[in-house]
C-alpha cells in the first residue's frame, strides 16, 4: 500500500480525484465500494487516490481485486491525523479535516476532492479557506435542516433554532467559496430550497442514498437471524449503535411495555456499539432484563456483512430507527423499504417526512420512551403490515441504485455534461483559486 511517497510520474502534473474519509463507522465502507465498482466499470482517464481511516483502508484492501488496487492510490491516515479529524469538538475536527485534506491534496496533486461528509468542513469553507491551489471540492451533505418548518416539529426549541441559524449562515458562505464546486444533498427537498435561498444555491444537487444489494445469502449468514423466536413480533435495530440512534431510549421504552405485550416482543440490536456507550448500554440491558424478563432482547456487538444484515432484516417483522432529533438521511429507511419491512422511527426532519409521504411505517416522537412504547405495542397489537404501503416503499427505493449513486458523484467530480450536451446547470463553472 502507498503511504505518503508517490512516484515521480505522478508529480509531473496535477491531475485526478482524491476521496477523503476519516470515519470508519456507518455507511462509509459501502459507499466506497459503490464508488470503486463504478470507477472500475467506467474506467475514466483520471487517477484516483483515497485517503482513508486505517480500518477502512484495510477493508478496501481485503475486498478489492488486485487489478483494481493497482489502479488506485490507497493512503492510510496517520493515527494523529485520525484522532484530530474525529475529535469530539466539532470546531477541532472541522479545521483538522481541512488541514489534513489540504496536505493530501498537495501530496497527490489532485485537482478534484470528493468529501463523503462535507458537513464537517462547512466552517473552514465558510471562511473561504481553500486547498492550497486550484483543487476544488465535491461534497456530500448529510444534514441540512434549515428548510424544515419550525412549527409541527415536536420539541423544536431554542437549540434547534440556534443550530439552523448557524447552518444557514455557514451554507450561504460555503456555497460562495469558489473552492466548493458541487454539493450533493441526500435530502432531495433541499436543492430547490437552496436555489431560492442562497445566491450560489445552484451548486446544490440531489444524490440518491443507495440501496445495498448484498446478492445471494448463504448458510453462514443465517445463524444470527435464527436466534429470533418464531412466536414473537421480531424487531431489529442495526448500524452504528450510538446514543443518537436511540438505543438507550428503546431500552427504556421496552421496560414500559406491559407484560401482555412484552411476551410478544423480540428485539435484536446488531452493530458496532459506540465505545464510550458500551458500559452504559450493558448496564441498561441488565436492568431491562430484571424489570421486564418477558421481553426477549439480544445484542450483537459487531459490524455485520451486507448479506448477513439482509438475512436478518428479511427474518424480522419491523425495522427500528428511533433516532434522537436526527435531521439527516438514513440508510436504515432504504434497507427497510427495499425489504418491504415497516419502520418504527422518528417523526422529526427528513426521516419523518419520508415515512409520512411514502407510508414506510410509523413515525412518532422517539425522544419520549412512553410514545415509543406505544408504537411498539401498536405494531404487535395491529400487525406490522398495517403500517407500510408496499407500493410507496417501492416508489421510495426506485432510482436508488448503487451505480446511480456512484455515477452522480463521479459526474460531479469530472464536470461531465448532461446527456443533451449542455453543462449541468446545477453546478456552475467557477475557478477555484481561494486559499
Amino acid at each position: 500500500m502507498a503511504r505518503h511517497k508517490l512516484s515521480s510520474s505522478h508529480e509531473k502534473k496535477r491531475s485526478g480525484i482524491l476521496v477523503f474519509e476519516p470515519n470508519s463507522r456507518g455507511h462509509a465502507l459501502e459507499w466506497l465500494q459503490h464508488l470503486l465498482r463504478h470507477f472500475e466499470d467506467a474506467r475514466p482517464e483520471v487517477t484516483l487516490s483515497m485517503v482513508l481511516a486505517p480500518k477502512l483502508a484495510s477493508a478496501i484492501e481485503h475486498w478489492a481485486s488486485g487489478e483494481l488496487l493497482s489502479r488506485i492510490r490507497l493512503l492510510r491516515m496517520f493515527p494523529w491525523e485520525l484522532r484530530a479529524c474525529t475529535h469530539r469538538l466539532l470546531v477541532v475536527s472541522s479545521f483538522a479535516r481541512w488541514w489534513v485534506l489540504r496536505r493530501y491534496v498537495q501530496l497527490t496533486k489532485a485537482d478534484r476532492v470528493v468529501v463523503l461528509e462535507v458537513d464537517h468542513l462547512t466552517l473552514p469553507l465558510a471562511l473561504h479557506l481553500g486547498m492550497g491551489g486550484p483543487a476544488s471540492v465535491v461534497g456530500v451533505l448529510f444534514r441540512p435542516s434549515v428548510h424544515y418548518p419550525r412549527r409541527g416539529n415536536a420539541g423544536f426549541g431554542w437549540k434547534d433554532r440556534l443550530r439552523d441559524r448557524r447552518k444557514d449562515l455557514l451554507y450561504a458562505l460555503t456555497f460562495r467559496n469558489p473552492v466548493m464546486r458541487a454539493v450533493l444533498s441526500l435530502d432531495p427537498y433541499f436543492p430547490e430550497f437552496a436555489s431560492r435561498r442562497y445566491r450560489f444555491g445552484s451548486k446544490v444537487g440531489t444524490l440518491p442514498d443507495p440501496v445495498c444489494y448484498p446478492g445471494d445469502t448463504g448458510s453462514v449468514d443465517v445463524p444470527l437471524a435464527q436466534r429470533l423466536p418464531a412466536d414473537r413480533t421480531a424487531f431489529v435495530i442495526f448500524g452504528a449503535l450510538a446514543r443518537r440512534k436511540g438505543i438507550l431510549v428503546l431500552l427504556e421504552a421496552l421496560a414500559r411495555i406491559e407484560p401482555t405485550y412484552a411476551r410478544r416482543v423480540a428485539v435484536i440490536a446488531a452493530g458496532d456499539v459506540e465505545p464510550r456507550l458500551k458500559a452504559v448500554l450493558d448496564n441498561e440491558i441488565r436492568e431491562l432484563k430484571a424489570r421486564r424478563p418477558e421481553v426477549w432482547f439480544d445484542l450483537e456487538d459487531r459490524r455485520l456483512e451486507s448479506s448477513e444484515l439482509a438475512t436478518l432484516i428479511a427474518r424480522s417483522d419491523v425495522v427500528l430507527a428511533p433516532y434522537q432529533r436526527f435531521v439527516g438521511s438514513s440508510g436504515v429507511l432504504v434497507w427497510a423499504a427495499n425489504a418491504g419491512k415497516p419502520v418504527l422511527t422518528s417523526n422529526y426532519g427528513l426521516v419523518g417526512r419520508f415515512v409520512r409521504e411514502y407510508r414506510l411505517g410509523l413515525a412518532l416522537d422517539t425522544t419520549d420512551p412512553s410514545a415509543l412504547a406505544g408504537g411498539l405495542i401498536a405494531m404487535v397489537r395491529d400487525g406490522p403490515t398495517k403500517f407500510i404501503d408496499q407500493q410507496g416503499a417501492a416508489a421510495f427505493v426506485r432510482g436508488r441504485s448503487p451505480a446511480e449513486f456512484a455515477r452522480t458523484i463521479l459526474a460531479a467530480a469530472l464536470d461531465q455534461a448532461n446527456p443533451d450536451g449542455g453543462a449541468d446547470a446545477r453546478f456552475p463553472r467557477e475557478t477555484a483559486t481561494t486559499d
